[in-house]
C-alpha cells in the first residue's frame, strides 16, 4: 500500500486541472483605465446654482491609483480636458490607455486623440 500512495503522490499534480480564474499582473506605467460616470446627486457649482457634472475617472493597472476629474458634459473636448487633468495629478503617461465598456463616440473620440498625443509626446521624448 505504502508503494502505491507514493507512486499516487508522485502523479498526482500531472492530473491537477487548470485555474478557472485568470490572474492579471501590470508593471509600472503599463496601463491607465478610464472610466466615466455621473453622481446621483447635483454638484454645487456656486453662485446657488447646481448641476449634475460627469466624472473621468482613471485607475493605474499597477498600483490602483485612483484618480478623477469633474467635466460638464460628455463632449469629446470636456472628457479629453478631464483625461489630462487626471494625468497631470497622476503625474506620468502610461503605455496603454484602456477606455470603459459602452463607449459612446465622444468618448471614443478622445480615447482616440489621447492615444495620439501620447504617441507623439513619447516619440519626441525619445528623440531628446
Amino acid at each position: 500500500m505504502t508503494i502505491l500512495n507514493e507512486r499516487v503522490r508522485e502523479l498526482r499534480p500531472l492530473f491537477v486541472p487548470p485555474d478557472p480564474v485568470q490572474r492579471t499582473s501590470y508593471r509600472p506605467g503599463e496601463l491607465i483605465q478610464w472610466d466615466l460616470w455621473q453622481p446621483d446627486v447635483e454638484i454645487p457649482v456656486g453662485s446657488g446654482q447646481s448641476f449634475k457634472v460627469w466624472v473621468v475617472n482613471g485607475v493605474s493597472g499597477f498600483s490602483r491609483l485612483h484618480a478623477g476629474w469633474m467635466v460638464p458634459s460628455r463632449a469629446a473636448h470636456d472628457v479629453l480636458g478631464g483625461m489630462l487633468q487626471v494625468l497631470a495629478g497622476v503625474g506620468g503617461l502610461p503605455r496603454v490607455s484602456v477606455p470603459w465598456g459602452g463607449c459612446f463616440y465622444g468618448c471614443q473620440a478622445a480615447c482616440w486623440i489621447f492615444a495620439v498625443v501620447a504617441f507623439s509626446v513619447r516619440n519626441r521624448l525619445r528623440a531628446t
